[in-house]
């Protein structure tokens, strides 16, 4: 699996990891892409997971469960995104381990 983050991340600098719903654009339909944001100091940089929900069932808490019950694919969705933040959480730390850098190429 590849990251793309836009920004270097190297093994002494620790990025951390947000599941957010990004509302800067709404679809047509009226639902919001969900991302991962990766943050590495000052910088940021979404993934997208391929889910869109509305406002109202998006859980903006600290909490894992991020799509709330009122969707009727809930649970399927987070299972998606929490199998899709480990994932990127498990890349990202491999290649801190080998001492690499991620970058937008990889």
């Amino acid at each position: 699996m590849q990251i793309s983050t836009g920004f270097g991340l190297k093994s002494q600098a620790m990025a951390t990891f947000k599941v957010k719903l990004d509302t800067r654009r709404a679809k047509q339909d009226g639902t919001y892409p969900v991302v991962i944001r990766i943050y590495n100091g000052d910088k940021y940089r979404d993934i997208g997971l391929g889910v869109s929900v509305f406002k109202s069932q998006f859980n903006e808490g600290k909490s894992n469960i991020k799509i709330k019950a009122n969707h009727p694919e809930a649970k399927n969705l987070n299972l998606t995104i929490t199998k899709k933040l480990h994932e990127v959480k498990d890349s990202t730390l491999r290649l801190q381990m080998k001492d690499e850098v991620v970058t937008a190429d990889r």
